[in-house]
């Protein structure tokens, strides 16, 4: 599992991985195991017969290896964004990371833990600590369904903000 996280450019350092070496123990019986090669067989044949060329995730990663929303971008959306209720919500650098890696994780399907943070590592020690802590809290609001409108909002923006930098990538357009 290590090596396929390096070949697709994700960090794994301090991941800890239980890989199972018998695909029978995991499918657990015969007719689980001969389902499961059917299935890869299928999966396998569509891929080889798709006349649309598989996106190349890997190179997503690379392009965005320390990537983050550009503070112009950052500073529209949140212009943008309706106002709560409750007055002006944060929109500072520690949201502006995890908006980024929100889009990071759209655009290369990857786990939100894997993610690039370059603003939290300009950060001073003990504020990077502070970021970490929240960091989950944060993240669950920018994922439940039933987030703060807010929250909604700025998802919904974000998820645009995703597909138009996939698109960008894919198509080796330059990207800031």
């Amino acid at each position: 599992m290590g090596d396929a996280a390096q070949f697709l450019g994700i960090n794994h350092a301090g991941v800890q991985y239980a890989p199972i070496t018998d695909l029978r123990y995991w499918a657990g019986t015969r007719r689980k195991l001969a389902e499961f090669e059917t299935a890869l067989h299928e999966l396998a044949a569509e891929l080889r017969t798709s006349s649309v060329p598989p996106i190349d995730y890997q190179r997503r990663r690379a392009v965005l290896k320390d990537w983050v929303l550009p503070l112009e971008t950052w500073r529209r959306i949140s212009n943008e964004l309706p106002p709560n209720k409750g007055g002006a919500p944060v929109m500072d650098d520690r949201k502006r990371q995890v908006a980024s890696v929100f889009v990071w994780t759209h655009v290369t399907q990857g786990e939100h833990l894997f993610a690039p943070r370059p603003l939290e590592r300009e950060q001073p020690p003990d504020t990077q600590r502070i970021w970490a802590l929240r960091r989950n809290t944060t993240w669950f609001q920018m994922t439940r369904h039933d987030a703060y409108p807010h929250f909604t909002d700025l998802r919904k923006t974000l998820a645009e903000c995703a597909a138009q930098l996939a698109l960008s990538i894919d198509n080796g357009e330059s990207i800031t």
